[in-house]
């Protein structure tokens, strides 16, 4: 103890120097044990060497660190109440603490009461330094209490005990302790509950931030807002002093008290009204409030800081129409009619044609300039269509808005006027409203067409069936058609139009050029209608049409001119112009010209033929002959000057019709071909050509033309016959040179010769002759000699060099064969031998002839060459070319063989292609010629190249033949074994090439080098020609080697097949149809020792697909792909032969915007067995859209089955949902129009729900307007309707779940009170309204009200007759506040004391309700019904009415014959009636107010008889006064008025008086009554 009293004095005495309280444990410490605590260890703690003995652990340099790490500068904080605020989070608390040697793990932790804090890692800038946080969150606080925190050390001593230390409290640092500071508040500025808020109201409107206001009040209220939980801490501490609230409205600022802001509740504040503004444009105002500033660093504090601004449009000033147009405009001439009027009717203008669309400008202009309007919002516009064009109907009315139409953002509307109809423009009418509210007059659109022409649209449907037409009709001799171009003379043309198109475009101004029309003749072009020069139209009733008749020019012969005729006309605004041209041509085409080519020699040419006539002989010709068509020329109109074939104005030769007839003598007996039809061309000046190039006679008289023009005017004409001019001849006779006579020799077989295989030779008998076939040969030879025919015969016989010329053929040898023109002359050439043995002399032989035809062209026959030659060649010696190998009989080539022989032939000489080989054996070769030094020598051969060649000595030869067909055989080549060929050779075998050995697969669908999914076959093949005989002679040897995992096997020769059947290629084949490793070789040698092999081949065989598993942990699904919580996705492979790089497992991840986001990454493959099973997994968190495929594929490529993951969305968050435009609680006089926003990435608007429920009137529906968007949907509520029923307490619910299945719900309560109060008695006894009460009473009087009142503006007043009491609530009557239902009921209690005295009384009340309205019992709609007003006025009348008949009283006599007697009846308030009885009977009465001036006087019965009166009166309040007056007696004479008065002196001194008092007394009855009678008409008449 001792100890730590020390150490606690040095302590003390430290104080006196630091800032900072130290805390020592033990004195026993030396400078040179002591070390720093090291505070950057992970675990900020220190171990030291064990067993050291400890001594002290020191915390010291205490402090508390700002967000910029210095220590705290507090200066300009607001500190209030020992309470300073403090930025949150960012601040810590730092220290050092330092240990001598032998102290154990020390730890160093920061308390807050129970709460332990660690340190912060890596924090410190030295060795043993400490930063720990100081924030609400580690504090668990959000005011903390400094006293409270302080840093514990506990380490453990030498005996492993642990021990502790600790700082003093953070309210012992000078930086707190010199200001007082005992508490911090911690304020986080980013969290809205703390930080400031601020707002601008207008008219008791929050504006909003990005938003401007508009209206067309008069004056709009300003008002200013702010929300601070600290602001009444703030305002005690007068830091508004210096921090006072700032606002400006437009440039101007001003500071304002703090003061200013009263209380709304829940932390808000808001000023009076600061501002009236009133000017129309718009106004901005900007408010700035500096809340509390925080300790954050040194030197400078963080200020919260508030600004909001508004921006409010007044406008007051309604928006207009500023023009009207056309868009695109429209041809005044053609597209504007001016209708005559009809049945009295005024004309009129119209537009018409196709769909118009019209542009309205709208604008908003501002009262003045240089302020800003609010801006067009909305529109109307009105649009009616008639069917008619005079619109006598109805029309139908269309509606357009602002919903329907687009407005530019220069404010122009397009109105489409599309429907088929009339649209008067002074029925378009348009209602323009802005956003203040302003709405303009309609307008009509007609003004701003004044100057157009036209006060009406006509629109016509371009795509409704035509409802009208127009045509140009041709006729002609009664025909008629649109397709007819000539007629004849007697055309006319009709215009014709119907319909109202037409109607209208006959009065436009462009129907002034609808017809144009011209003929062209050979007299020029003349014009018949043009501009102004147009047919009368006429009505044509029987045809519903307009007509007009075009006037055409005549010819002198009264036909109407040939020529063409162009007409257009154009019978409505839309349709082109329908056209016709037509041509009038009444004259056929003539032959005018015609002549032979070539021109023939009249005297060398021409000869006469028996009855045929004088013919021109000779070759082919042409005959022309021209043709023209020619406009009518009449007297004096001259010969055409015209050099082409058809006039102009002409219809023109029709080439395509023009024919010419020909038939022809096929010989001179008069033989005829059938009529030949020609379409010669025709030339530009009308020249055609005849061709006569078919050999025969052609007599001009056979020869026809038919020249039609195109009009069908024309003939035919025959030449020679009609109009022919002079030829000099009858007819041409042709000898064509494609039909020249033939001339030919011929040499042929006799019966019984063999063919020769080279027809130049001839092998026996044989017969040569010449022909000549030509029709006309009777006449050449007659006209001609012998001259005509010349010829040759040679001959050269074998083994001589030259040739001997024989006899001559002659003219004289030719014959006739019958029946036809041919002539024929037989050769007999030389023969050798004894008869009837006898042959030709075998040689050469050549003959030559020739013959001239009529046409004079020489026919030379192909010259005849042959030969005679029966005898065969002979052969020569047998040769090798090598020798090979000899074993088993075979002689072995190991290259290419030839075997030659030679050959020769006496006169046609070898036919080297005729050679044939007959090999026995495999040997397929060709059998080769090679010529020697002449045509009769030469050497056969050939050779055996093909390996497997195989050549079979017996049984082969060859054979030949000499270019005559002559045949040799050479006889088998086993007769030369022995001699030129090995003894005992069987014959020859090639082997050329090596052995080919290879190894095919059925499957060579290969992965990944060596692996296969499917089974596979091996196919061995050797080619090897020579293998049948290896096979024959080795069958045992082993050709190829299989292993199955390692198991040998091999296959023979003998196990080989030759499939194919060609005897080289052989086959052999293993089965590998299991799952295996397998290998194979194969190799083998031919008998030549020619070697072939195939290298070891390693393969796996691998056919089992992997098997894909994917299983996911969360498969709570909602609407089938939405889910509100992560999911994982584990993927199971199981396949031997698994490689993870061949495994594809894709997750994609999109977001809502269907754009691409980061995948969730996919973990590592797992195995516990590579051969079995693999897996790995997919972690999907994020709010994305994902899906996931899985494809993978064996090292074999056999592939699983494909997994596809369908997209599914994770959404962990709920919808946001806002209820905008009402406020919770709030009441609403003018528009109530709310609003509710959804949102969601995953909204559906199926589960976006809402209701308004009315306290009264229950489910209530109100218009509104959904907009749905991407990823939400807002509901726009129209304004309630200003209805009465509308007025109740509402609850506007929402609700919307996602399709993840988060939800959401709000529920805002508000009031609609725009008609204020109604007013009813609570109960009967109170209901005094037009009552009048006989004594005074309480009145209770209740007042309704949708929102309830604000009490401090109610009042209530008392008028009593003409004075009014204001009185004061509470101690003049009771105001009780209750409800019924929802409802706000406010009951008046007004005591009986109010209404002590009589009188008139009325009760006015007056209040404001929560939502503005004024409200007054004296105003209309105020009763319960609210049919009217509820006055509350009642009579009190506590005192009895009064009655009197003036100058009468019981037991009276009065003398007067006339006595009327004047009623007096009347009430301090109102009398309700009076009646006047007579002896019991009543004999008079008045009513109602008016009772006491009904009754001015009563006249009494002057009978003398006494009468008993009684004058009742009741008042409104049901006082009663009964006046009685018994024996009374009225007479007119005066016994009767003695003897009923009381008695009489009948002294004359009595008689006196009594007569003076007679006289005095009737005197002032009657003054009486004249005065009562003068009064009470002054009553009267008041």
């Amino acid at each position: 103890m001792r100890s730590f009293r020390a150490s606690v004095a040095v302590v003390c005495g430290l104080l006196v120097c630091l800032s900072v309280p130290t805390v020592w444990a033990n004195t026993a410490v030396s400078p040179e044990s002591v070390q720093r605590v090291a505070g950057k260890t992970s675990k900020k703690m220190l171990s030291v060497g064990e067993g050291q003995p400890a001594e002290a652990v020191e915390i010291a340099e205490m402090q508390v660190l700002g967000v910029d790490g210095k220590p705290l500068d507090i200066a300009g904080v607001w500190v209030a109440e020992k309470k300073m605020a403090v930025i949150d989070p960012g601040l810590t608390v730092s220290c050092v603490v330092e240990a001598p040697e032998g102290v154990n793990d020390v730890k160093v932790r920061l308390h807050v009461d129970d709460i332990e804090i660690d340190p912060l890692e890596d924090e410190g800038s030295s060795e043993g330094m400490f930063v720990f946080p100081l924030d609400s969150k580690e504090c668990k606080t959000a005011e903390l209490e400094l006293a409270k925190v302080k840093i514990v050390a506990t380490h453990t001593d030498e005996n492993g005990d642990e021990q502790s230390i600790e700082s003093s409290p953070l309210s012992e640092l000078a930086v707190f302790k010199d200001e007082g500071i005992e508490r911090l508040l911690f304020v986080d500025p980013q969290d809205e509950n703390t930080a400031p808020q601020t707002y601008v109201l207008f008219d008791g409107v929050r504006a909003q931030a990005s938003g401007i206001q508009y209206t067309k009040a008069n004056e709009v209220p300003v008002k200013l807002g702010l929300i601070d939980s600290l602001f009444d801490q703030l305002n005690n501490s007068n830091w508004f002093d210096s921090h006072k609230p700032e606002y400006a409205i437009g440039e101007a600022k001003t500071e304002l008290p703090a003061d200013s802001f009263t209380s709304k509740g829940d932390g808000a504040y808001e000023t009076g009204e600061l501002a009236k503004l009133t000017e129309e444009g718009r106004h901005e105002v900007d408010f700035t409030y500096t809340g509390a500033s925080l300790a954050s660093e040194s030197g400078k504090p963080a200020a919260l800081v508030s600004t909001a601004s508004g921006v409010v449009v007044i406008d007051r000033t309604a928006p207009k129409l500023a023009g009207a147009s056309i868009k695109g405009g429209y041809e005044p001439d053609s597209e504007v009619a001016q209708m005559p009027g009809q049945d009295g009717q005024s004309s009129f203008g119209v537009l018409f044609g196709g769909e118009r669309t019209l542009s309205l400008q709208l604008v908003d202009v501002p009262s003045k300039e240089g302020i800003e309007a609010s801006g067009v919002v909305e529109f109307e516009i009105t649009v009616v269509c008639h069917d008619d064009l005079d619109a006598s109907d109805k029309g139908k009315k269309e509606i357009y808005t602002q919903d329907s139409l687009k407005i530019s953002d220069d404010g122009v509307v397009e109105v489409p006027l599309k429907n088929e109809g009339t649209y008067l423009l002074s029925e378009l009418k348009v209602t323009v409203d802005d956003r203040a509210g302003n709405k303009g007059d309609p307008i009509s659109i007609d003004a701003f067409f004044g100057t157009s022409g036209f006060d009406r649209v006509s629109v016509d449907d371009p795509n409704a069936a035509a409802k009208d037409t127009f045509d140009i009709e041709v006729n002609s001799d009664g025909l008629s058609g649109a397709d007819r171009y000539y007629h004849n003379d007697t055309v006319t043309v009709t215009l014709w139009g119907k319909g109202w198109r037409f109607e209208l475009f006959r009065h436009t101004l462009a129907f002034r050029s609808a017809v144009s029309a011209s003929c062209e003749s050979w007299k020029g072009k003349q014009e018949l209608a043009g501009y102004n020069n147009q047919p009368e139209f006429t009505f044509n009733k029987n045809k519903d049409r307009w007509e007009a008749e075009l006037d055409l020019p005549a010819d002198p012969d009264g036909g109407v001119s040939d020529g063409v005729y162009r007409i257009k006309f154009r019978g409505t605004y839309a349709a082109l112009p329908k056209a016709r041209d037509f041509m009038v041509d009444t004259t056929a085409p003539v032959i005018t010209d015609a002549y032979l080519d070539p021109s023939p020699d009249v005297q060398d040419d021409v000869a006469d033929i028996d009855g045929i006539g004088r013919l021109v002989l000779g070759g082919t010709r042409d005959l022309h002959v021209r043709v023209r068509d020619l406009q009518p020329r009449f007297e004096g109109d001259g010969d055409p000057q015209v050099d082409e074939m058809n006039e102009a104005g002409t219809a023109g030769v029709d080439e395509a019709s023009l024919t010419v007839l020909l038939k022809r003598l096929i010989d001179l007996n008069g033989w005829a071909t059938p009529t030949l039809t020609v379409k010669p061309e025709v030339d530009e000046q009308g020249w055609l050509t005849v061709p006569l190039n078919e050999e025969g006679v052609y007599r001009l008289r056979d020869i026809e033309l038919t020249v039609p023009d195109a009009a069908g005017n024309g003939r035919r004409v025959a030449l020679g016959v009609d109009g022919a001019k002079p030829w000099g001849f009858d007819g041409v006779l042709v000898d064509s040179d494609a039909t020249m006579p033939e001339v030919r020799l011929a040499v042929a077989d006799a019966d019984g010769t063999p063919l020769s295989k080279d027809p130049h030779y001839h092998r026996g008998n044989l017969k040569v002759s010449a022909y000549i076939e030509d029709r006309w040969f009777e006449a050449r030879r007659a006209a001609a000699g012998d001259s005509v025919l010349t010829s040759t015969v040679l001959l050269q016989k074998p083994g001589e060099a030259a040739s001997a010329s024989l006899d001559p053929i002659t003219f004289a040898d030719f014959a006739r064969i019958p029946g036809t023109h041919t002539w024929v002359a037989v050769y007999e050439l030389p023969e050798v031998g004894v008869a009837p043995q006898t042959k030709p002399q075998e040689g050469e032989y050549r003959m030559r002839l020739a013959y001239r035809s009529v046409a004079g062209i020489p026919c030379v026959a192909e010259p005849l060459e042959f030969g005679v030659d029966y005898t065969g060649p002979s052969f020569g010696k047998l040769s090798l070319s090598t020798e090979g190998p000899f074993e088993w009989g075979w002689i072995f080539a190991d290259a290419p063989l030839q075997v030659t022989l030679g050959v020769s032939d006496n006169l046609s000489g070898v036919n080297g292609g005729s050679g044939s080989l007959t090999a026995a054996g495999t040997a397929d070769s060709d059998l080769t010629f090679t010529p020697g030094t002449t045509k009769n020598l030469g050497t056969l051969a050939f050779t055996l190249d093909q390996d497997g060649s195989r050549l079979l000595f017996d049984g082969t030869h060859v054979g030949i033949e000499d270019a005559a067909g002559n045949p040799a055989d050479s006889g088998s080549f086993a007769e030369r074994v022995g001699s030129e060929l090995p003894e005992e050779s069987l014959g020859i075998c090639v082997d050329t090439e090596s052995p080919q050995v290879s190894v095919a697969y059925d499957n060579n669908d290969v992965s990944n080098g060596k692996y296969y999914k499917a089974f596979r076959t091996a196919t061995i093949t050797v080619v090897e020609s020579n293998f049948d005989l290896i096979r024959q002679y080795d069958e045992r040897r082993a050709i190829a080697t299989v292993e199955r995992n390692g198991h040998g096997s091999s296959i023979a020769a003998n196990e080989f097949e030759n499939p194919s059947g060609d005897g080289v290629t052989w086959v052999g084949r293993v089965s590998c149809d299991s799952d295996a490793d397998w290998s194979l070789s194969a190799s083998m040698t031919d008998p030549t020792g020619k070697e072939g092999r195939v290298d070891r081949d390693d393969f796996i065989v691998d056919t089992t697909a992997p098997t894909v598993l994917v299983q996911f942990d969360n498969n709570e699904v909602a609407n089938g792909m939405y889910f509100k919580a992560p999911r994982t996705a584990t993927v199971t492979v199981m396949d031997r032969n698994f490689d993870p790089a061949l495994a594809q497992v894709a997750p994609w991840a999109r977001d809502a915007g269907n754009s691409p986001a980061a995948a969730p990454a996919v973990a590592a493959w797992q195995t516990g067995d590579p051969r079995a099973e693999w897996v790995t997994s997919v972690s999907f968190t994020s709010e994305l859209h994902y899906g996931m495929s899985v494809a993978v594929t064996d090292l074999a490529g056999n592939v699983a089955e494909p997994y596809e993951e369908p997209e599914f969305v994770i959404d962990l968050t709920a919808p946001s949902l806002s209820i905008g435009g009402i406020s919770q609680h709030a009441a609403y006089a003018d528009a109530v129009m709310p609003t509710i926003s959804y949102s969601d990435v995953n909204f559906d608007p199926m589960f976006a729900t809402y209701e308004i429920t009315g306290a009264a009137r229950g489910d209530v529906f109100m218009p509104a307007t959904e907009t749905e968007n991407a990823g939400g949907k807002k509901v726009d509520f129209a304004d309630f309707e200003h209805e009465l029923e509308n007025d109740d307490v509402y609850t506007l619910t929402a609700a919307v779940d996602d399709l993840a299945g988060n939800t959401a719900e709000q529920s805002v309560t508000f009031s609609v009170n725009r008609f204020g109060s109604t007013y009813y008695f609570p109960n009967a006894e109170s209901d005094v309204a037009g009552k009048f009460l006989d004594m005074a009473r309480r009145i209770e009087i209740a007042e309704v009200n949708v929102s309830g009142l604000d009490m401090a503006q109610a009042h209530a007043e008392v008028v009593h007759d003409s004075r009014t009491q204001l009185l004061k609530a509470g101690e003049d009557y009771e105001a009780i506040s209750g409800t019924d239902g929802a409802w706000s009921v406010t009951t008046y209690r007004f005591p009986r004391e109010l209404f002590a005295e009589d009188g008139y009384y009325r009760i006015l009340l007056t209040s404001h309700d929560l939502a503005g309205n004024l409200s007054q019992n004296t105003m209309d709609g105020k009763d319960s019904n609210r049919e009217g007003t509820f006055e509350v006025g009642f009579a009190v009348d506590g005192t009895a009415p009064f009655a009197a008949l003036s100058g009468v009283g019981s037991h009276g006599v009065y003398l007067d014959p006339q006595k009327h007697v004047p009623v007096d009846v009347h009430d301090n308030i109102e009398l309700l009636e009076a009646s006047l009885s007579v002896d019991g009977e009543r004999v008079q009465e008045w009513k109602g107010a008016g009772a006491s001036a009904q009754a001015p006087e009563f006249r009494m019965s002057a009978d003398g008889k006494p009468h008993s009166y009684e004058l009742t009166a009741i008042d409104r309040a049901g006082n009663k006064t009964v006046a009685r007056y018994d024996d009374v007696v009225v007479t007119g004479d005066w016994l009767t008025f003695i003897l009923n008065t009381p008695r009489l002196l009948f002294t004359a001194v009595g008689g006196g008086i009594f007569t003076g008092a007679v006289v005095t007394a009737g005197a002032w009855a009657a003054w009486r009554h004249v005065k009562r009678t003068r009064e009470l008409r002054e009553r009267l008449n008041s």
